[in-house]
């Protein structure tokens, strides 16, 4: 996923990165943005589901290093744009390739067939190569093998798994509930050094978040600032959205509303819908 992104040419290669969360209730993979990117509004990412290849394929058991053709009912470019199909072969215990793309011809199907056999396992040098049979049959693919792959009775191809794909992993939430703290992926913060009429010196945070993004056309960002004396916010030692004055939250829209922040006590004061002119700037 890392690399699809960084070969677009509006990210490019380290201004991404991707990573698997399995500790959050809901497991997720989480994009984000470095570098230059970190800093711009960048639109929300969607996801497009891959589409399943309906063939059925079968060949003969494997004797020796004998080749074998698979073959399907249709040929597999038949199948949907982007369809996928994985095959599984009858050994103990069965194994199953993962999800294998159809390509834009036959001999790129093939060569996605070849690599998905050999990361299943079924390499050990014996997979010599997968070679589209596009004259004489195009249903079908010869498998050949440079040693004997071993007790592999039957294969089947079969349709793959269909990612359906999801939401964008947005904060969608009531921008008032103090309960709710900004994913760390969705958050920009930065500091700015303020001073008091004897010339000493503190430093307000301030951490920008999107929240209730609306994909559209057109896409729609809900801005909000939480504003703190402490860089963990509400990790801060002390901090408690239920002490008097510990969280406030302020409207933008209402024209001037305001609100103290206390020097020496933890707190968040939470600014939401933050007015933006008509270009989003």
């Amino acid at each position: 996923m890392q690399t699809a992104l960084e070969n677009l040419g509006t990210i490019g290669t380290g201004n991404v990165e991707v990573s698997y969360n399995a500790t959050v209730a809901n497991p997720r993979y989480e994009i984000k943005f470095l570098k230059d990117l970190a800093s711009m509004d960048v639109p929300a990412v969607g996801f497009t589901p891959v589409e399943t290849f309906t063939g059925v394929a079968n060949f003969s058991t494997v004797a020796g290093n004998s080749p074998q053709l698979l073959d399907f009912g249709v040929t597999p470019q038949g199948g949907p744009a982007n369809s996928a199909f994985t095959i599984t072969f009858g050994s103990l215990p069965p194994v199953t390739t993962g999800p294998i793309m159809v390509g834009a011809d036959g001999d790129e199907t093939a060569a996605n067939i070849e690599t998905a056999l050999n990361a299943a396992g079924l390499d050990n040098g014996a997979v010599a190569d997968v070679t589209w049979n596009d004259i004489a049959n195009p249903n079908t693919y010869t498998i050949s093998f440079t040693a004997d792959p071993g007790a592999i009775t039957a294969a089947a191809a079969v349709a793959a798994n269909v990612f359906t794909g999801g939401p964008d992993h947005v904060d969608n939430f009531d921008p008032i509930d103090p309960g709710f703290n900004p994913d760390p992926l969705n958050c920009r913060i930065i500091s700015q050094d303020v001073y008091d009429t004897q010339g000493n010196k503190y430093p307000v945070y301030f951490r920008f978040f999107k929240y209730g993004i609306e994909l559209g056309p057109p896409t729609v960002s809900n801005w909000g600032c939480d504003v703190s004396l402490d860089p963990r916010f509400e990790e801060a030692p002390g901090y408690s959205s239920t002490v008097p004055n510990g969280y406030a939250a302020i409207d933008m829209s209402l024209g001037g509303p305001n609100s103290d922040l206390q020097m020496g006590d933890q707190q968040i004061r939470r600014l939401y819908n933050i007015q933006f002119d008509t270009l989003g700037n």
